[in-house]
C-alpha cells in the first residue's frame, strides 16, 4: 500500500458524521472546505447510539455530499456495557468490544445495509469506533480496508499496510489539553518516518473550540508540501486532485 504520488499525502477525516451532529458537522465543513479542494473524508455512523437511521433531510444530504469519500464508522458507535477502561473513558464508544468475529461481521452487515440505503452504494473503508476492532482486518468481506489509529490495513491482502500518524483531539468524556493528541501524533511521526499524517475531527472539537487550531494544522501541512488525499486514492496509487 505504498503511495505512488509526486507529493506527500495526508488525510483529513471527520468522525461521528451522523444526524444528531448536523450543526457541528456543518461547522467542520465550513471551516475545512475552504482550505482543501479535495481529499476530505467522512466516517459515517448510520444509527447513532441505536437511534433511527440517518435522516434524508436536505441539510444532512447536502453536508455529506461535501465529502470526497465516506467510510463506515460502526453501526451505532456504542457498546452494550461499561465494563472496560475504554468504555468508561469514551462513554461506551467501543462498539465491537467483547464481540466475536461472527457478531462483528453481522453488525457490519447491518451497518452496510443502512449505509447503502442512504448513499446508494456500500462503504469501501471501515473506521472502528473508538479505534477498537478485536479481530483481524484481513478477510472482512464487507470492506476494502480498515483504518485503525496507527495503520491502514488491506482487507484483501494481509501483507499490505500503511502506517499513519493520527492527530486527534477528542479522547472521550475527559477534556484533555489540546496538545495531548498533538504530542502523540508528533511521537508517531518520529518513530514511523513513512507514516502519513491523519487529521481526525470530531463534533466535540467544535464544542470545545478546537477548530481554529485544527484548521491551522491543515494549513501548515499544505504549506509544508503535503496534499490532502483519500485512502482509496492511496490504494489506487493515484495522487489526489
Amino acid at each position: 500500500m505504498t503511495p505512488h504520488v509526486l507529493r506527500r499525502p495526508f488525510f483529513v477525516i471527520a468522525h461521528d458524521v451522523a444526524s444528531p451532529f448536523v450543526s457541528e458537522i456543518h461547522e467542520i465543513v465550513e471551516c475545512v472546505r475552504p482550505v482543501i479542494d479535495s481529499g476530505f473524508m467522512a466516517a459515517v455512523v448510520p444509527r447513532w447510539h441505536g437511534g433511527p437511521k440517518n435522516e434524508s433531510s436536505t441539510d444532512f444530504r447536502r453536508l455529506v455530499s461535501c465529502f470526497d469519500e465516506c467510510l463506515l464508522h460502526g453501526w451505532t458507535h456504542q457498546s452494550r456495557s461499561w465494563l472496560s477502561p475504554v468504555s468508561l473513558l469514551t462513554n461506551r464508544a467501543d462498539e465491537f468490544r467483547g464481540l466475536d468475529r461472527t457478531s462483528i461481521e453481522h453488525r457490519l452487515e447491518m451497518a452496510q445495509n443502512d449505509f447503502r440505503d442512504f448513499f446508494g452504494y456500500c462503504a469501501e473503508g471501515l473506521v472502528p469506533p473508538a479505534w477498537q476492532l478485536p479481530t483481524p482486518s484481513f478477510g472482512l468481506r464487507q470492506f476494502r480496508y480498515v483504518m485503525r489509529f496507527r495503520v491502514i490495513e488491506d482487507c484483501r491482502d494481509v501483507n499490505q499496510r500503511q502506517r499513519i500518524a493520527t492527530w486527534s483531539w477528542d479522547w472521550g468524556r475527559v477534556r484533555w489539553p489540546a496538545f495531548t493528541g498533538e504530542f502523540i501524533a508528533k511521537y508517531l511521526e518520529k518513530i514511523e518516518p513513512t507514516a502519513i499524517p491523519c487529521v481526525v475531527i470530531h463534533p466535540q472539537d467544535v464544542k470545545r473550540g478546537y477548530m481554529p487550531r485544527i484548521r491551522a494544522l491543515i494549513e501548515r501541512l499544505i504549506e509544508d508540501g503535503f496534499t490532502p488525499t483519500t485512502v482509496s486514492q492511496i490504494m489506487d496509487g493515484r495522487q489526489g486532485r
